[in-house]
């Protein structure tokens, strides 16, 4: 072989060689031209090709290290990034968070389409309809190159997020079934079946939550995440106690969960034991544990759901006689809850908007109780800017509908 003026010799067996290494080699540098990266808690960055995300953990293969296995909790929060995302899951991902459905379903719907396509899917998988798709013929070369089937969940769990933002529940639990379906041990698994079993919560359908509930558990085995996600499915059956009038069985739950080795778990169900207390007027107690949370706790959702408790309670003790200083105390308390701590990514925004809304409506209190026009002026102005706002942040939510009727009724008592 004649290669610049060299004459290489090569036998059978080393030429096999040599080109078995040279596809090899080949192989290794398409795997890496993807450049994933993976953040750990511990601050260390991995970059390499993840090549399957399961509830878990995740595979990635390292340049020059071959396949690691990552659990899960050595993943920091958003701490995977996957490189090549198709331009329709990106802008459906764009459209959802400016609450745009019809273009996030669409974008969504494209992003599974193309997935699939290119290998994504199982041949076999439950449609919307509860009957086996039929096996798909080999996907074109274009199809494969257009997109990655790491991908195909999610496209998946982004129509079940869609669904449930736009208040569509039935359409949301059968997004589930179909994530799940398609994809058994999901990186979104424990998300979506916590939403799925907050959905069923708020039917008031018990023997559906039930089976609902069996149904989760055993799934989690198989996913390998059941003693995690036990204990947060408790925590949902507790909230669903609280709003069904049980405040007995709410607090027995959420005592128990309190001692979880989950501090999410634990700190929730501090949060939710002191509601309970509230709720039964036990001011002192309930105060006692919304200060302790707003100094102990690490997450955001219940920092922000431990000063409205605080709020909450201060509104109690008044009563009937409302001061100036308690509804400023309050005020500060609600406006603290509502921008201090906003809920990460994915958290329920239920806490904030109410303390919004609730900071509004102590600012128009103090415009009744004050009775210097430059106060009023400046109460009701805040109360405007707090309820923009809310609507600014939130758009197309109950708690922004309630907040652009409060603007209505102020514009009209000018």
């Amino acid at each position: 072989m004649n290669l610049g003026g060299m004459v290489l010799s090569l036998s059978p067996r080393r030429t096999c060689s040599f080109f078995l290494s040279a596809f090899a080699l080949s192989l290794t540098l398409s795997a890496f031209a993807l450049a994933d990266s993976v953040r750990l808690t511990s601050g260390e960055e991995l970059k390499g090709d993840v090549r399957k995300e399961a509830a878990s953990g995740l595979v990635i293969i390292l340049p020059g290290a071959g396949a690691k296995n990552i659990s899960r909790r050595e993943i920091a929060p958003d701490g995977v990034t996957l490189d090549g995302m198709p331009p329709s899951l990106r802008e459906a991902r764009e459209a959802l968070a400016g609450r745009d459905f019809a273009r996030a379903h669409s974008g969504f719907r494209a992003t599974i389409h193309l997935a699939e396509a290119a290998g994504g899917a199982p041949a076999k998988a439950a449609g919307k309809n509860g009957k086996d798709r039929k096996a798909k013929a080999a996907p074109p070369a274009a199809a494969k190159a257009q997109i990655r089937p790491v991908f195909l969940q999610h496209g998946l769990y982004g129509e079940v997020q869609t669904f449930s933002e736009e208040g569509k529940a039935d359409d949301a639990i059968k997004a589930v079934d179909e994530l799940l379906a398609a994809v058994p041990d999901s990186w979104y698994f424990s998300d979506a079946v916590l939403l799925k079993i907050r959905l069923l919560s708020q039917k008031k359908n018990p023997a559906e939550l039930t089976a609902a509930v069996d149904d989760a558990k055993k799934k989690a085995e198989g996913a390998s995440v059941g003693s995690e996600l036990t204990d947060r499915i408790e925590l949902l059956l507790a909230e669903s106690f609280a709003l069904s009038g049980k405040p007995d069985e709410a607090t027995k739950s959420y005592e128990k969960l309190s001692k979880s080795s989950n501090p999410d778990v634990r700190d929730a169900a501090r949060l939710g034991f002191a509601k309970a207390q509230l709720a039964k007027g036990d001011l002192v107690g309930a105060k006692i544990n919304f200060s302790l949370l707003r100094k102990e706790s690490k997450s955001r959702s219940v920092l922000c759901g431990a000063v409205l408790g605080l709020a909450d309670a201060q509104m109690q003790e008044m009563k009937g006689k409302k001061t100036v200083e308690g509804l400023q105390e309050a005020l500060e308390n609600y406006v603290w809850a509502a921008i201090v701590n906003p809920p990460d990514e994915g958290e329920s925004t239920e806490n904030v908007q109410a303390a919004y809304l609730r900071a509004g409506a102590c600012a128009e209190e103090l415009v009744q109780l004050l009775r210097e026009p430059k106060l009023q002026e400046a109460y009701k102005t805040q109360a405007r800017a707090i309820y923009s706002e809310l609507q600014s942040f939130y758009p197309r939510t109950d708690g922004a509908n309630k907040a652009a009727a409060a603007v209505q009724r102020l514009s009209a008592g000018r």
